[in-house]
């Protein structure tokens, strides 16, 4: 779905997405979109809760080990694009 007149706090997806799932402005330059540089995320805050599966393919936020996450093989992005 796309939303034409939608806007972000950011203009760049690698600084939107973790304002979303942070509810924080991103204020550093270079800062990395994966739990590192953003502990406190919606997915660390629902981790012990919930299994979450997820796919990002520009940032990388859900921690794996924590969320249970996997990359999805590259046959599977293609499947997804066609």
């Amino acid at each position: 779905m796309w939303y034409p007149n939608a806007t972000s706090v950011a203009g760049y997806t690698h600084e939107a997405v973790p304002a979303i799932l942070t509810g924080e402005r991103v204020h550093e330059e270079n800062l990395p979109p994966t739990p590192s540089g953003h502990p406190d995320s919606l997915f660390t805050f629902l981790a012990d809760d919930y299994t979450i599966s997820s796919y990002e393919e520009l940032t990388g936020l859900c921690h794996p080990p924590r969320a249970g996450s996997s990359s999805p093989s590259a046959e599977d992005r293609r499947r997804r694009r066609s």
